[in-house]
Formats: C-alpha cells, structure tokens, sequence
C-alpha cells in the first residue's frame, strides 16, 4: 500500500510561485492540520466565509516566507513539543493581520502577541487538529484500498459501523440480511480493516517523522482516536 496525499488547495496555492518547493512539501504535509487548528481557535469568532479567507491568507504568508517552515528558526526549547506544534503556533500568529484587516477584534484578543513565536504553548487544540487530520488522510486510504480491492469493502463497513457511528458489533451485525456474514465473520472482518487502518496511520505518521520503526503501530493508532474523544 502507497500513501498518495490528496491534491488539496494547498498544493494548489504552491504552484503559484517557483522556488518554494520546501514550503510547498510541509504545507501538503502539515496544511490541513493547520487549518483545522485555526477553525478549532476561531470558529467561534470569527464568520465561516471570512474564517475561510483569513485560512487560506495565512496559507499565503507561510508560503512567502518559507523561512518560517525551517526547523532551524525553532527556539532551544524545540526539544519540548514537535515541528507541527510549531507550525500552529506560528500560523495562529500569522492569521493577525488578516483578522485585523477584517475587523475580527474578538477574534484578535485571543491570539499571542509575539510575532516572533519565541514560545510554543502547546493545546489540546493542536492535538485534536493533527489527530483528525491523518485519521481523515488514512481513512481515505481505506477507501482507495475498498474500490481497487486491496480491502474488503464489508471489512470497511464494519469498521465505518463500530468505530466511526459507534454501533456495537452485535447490533451491527443484527442489521444484516440472513445470507449476510456471521457475527464471527463481522469480527474477522473488524479486525482486518482495523489492521489496514493501522497500517495507514502508521505510515503517515512516519512520513511525518513522529513514529519510528521500533515504536508500536497500534499504539499509536489508539493515542491518535483518542485525541479525538
């Protein structure tokens, strides 16, 4: 299995300009987690038609100033959180300018001051955010493997069932024709896609530096659901 990252507006906006391959590589990486971030600080401050404008503006800013994507602009303390944490930190501050332009004062009032982001206060925000991101990302491996037959796709309704609409096994299996899979089968099937989702986060997650070859794959698949809970 391959992980393809979608073609998403981020990718698109970094097509723009030349010379910003580097930027454009962590924005396709770490873009939508961004995103996702800002609307988790802002949502309730700020419209959805200007929090989409304010979003992709910072999108903008990070790719103009690519040297806000190097590690190497990161304070000594980096040592305490990771480069995503970083990443945030540094796109809440950016998102100030087009919230003043916008006239968003509430909105204002809760961000850091520091445009320097001498210092990375870490959140539940910014674990919520990167968590939804790859497992959305991994989902929709699932679904690629479900159509080009790598996954059985009733291996993935079981899965969508119990994990995503958090019916139990038992109940989802009752719902199924007589000639249908067995509660046995539906936990074998459980299982295998489970195994497969796995898989898919554990590969983006490497891709993205945070998990090695001897760390636990389901380890880390289970802190990242449970960010989300």
């Amino acid at each position: 299995m391959t992980i393809s990252f979608p073609d998403t507006r981020w990718s698109l906006i970094a097509r723009v300009g030349d010379g910003r391959e580097h930027a454009a590589v962590l924005l396709e990486l770490y873009g939508d987690s961004i995103a996702r971030y800002l609307r988790l600080k802002l949502s309730t401050r700020v419209p959805p038609a200007d929090l989409d404008d304010v979003i992709q503006d910072v999108a903008v800013q990070l790719l103009e100033r690519p040297e806000l994507l190097s590690k190497s602009v990161m304070p000594a303390a980096a040592s305490t959180y990771r480069f995503r944490h970083w990443l945030m930190a540094t796109a809440l501050m950016l998102a100030r300018n087009p919230l003043r332009a916008r006239r968003h004062d509430r909105a204002l009032a809760q961000l850091p001051h520091d445009a320097a982001a001498t210092e990375v206060r870490r959140d539940d925000d910014m674990e919520r955010a990167w968590a939804a991101s790859v497992l959305d990302a991994s989902w929709r491996d699932l679904r690629a493997w479900a159509l080009d037959g790598t996954l059985d796709p009733a291996a993935l309704a079981v899965l969508d069932a119990t994990l995503v609409r958090g019916v139990s096994l038992r109940a989802y299996a009752a719902t199924l024709p007589t000639d249908g899979p067995s509660l046995a089968t539906c936990q074998r099937l459980q299982a295998r896609a489970r195994a497969a989702l796995v898989q898919a986060i554990a590969a983006r997650l490497r891709h993205a530096g945070e998990l090695s070859a001897d760390d636990d794959a389901a380890v880390a698949c289970d802190r990242l659901i449970e960010a989300l809970r």
